[in-house]
C-alpha cells in the first residue's frame, strides 16, 4: 500500500509504502524507486536503514541497523 505523491502514475516526491512482505519505507522517491532520503524497516527481522538510497537501493551515508545492532 502506498499513499504519497505521484507523477506521471508513479510513486514521485513524498511519501510512504507498506508491503505485504513486512517492509515499510518512508520518504522521497522518484520514478517509482526509493531515491533520495528515507527510512526503510523489516518489521519481521527489526533491521532498519535511515539514509540515502539511489534506485531501490541504500547509497551513501546513512544508519544500518540489524540483528546484531
Amino acid at each position: 500500500m502506498y499513499s504519497g505523491q505521484w507523477r506521471k502514475d508513479k510513486r514521485h516526491g513524498k511519501g510512504c509504502s507498506k508491503s505485504a512482505a513486512a517492509i515499510t519505507y518512508d520518504g522521497d522517491w522518484m520514478d517509482n524507486n526509493m531515491h533520495g532520503y528515507g527510512a526503510w524497516e523489516d518489521t519481521k527481522t527489526t533491521e532498519t536503514y535511515t539514509g540515502h538510497f539511489a534506485e531501490n537501493l541504500r547509497n551513501g551515508s546513512g544508519d544500518w541497523k540489524g540483528d546484531n545492532g
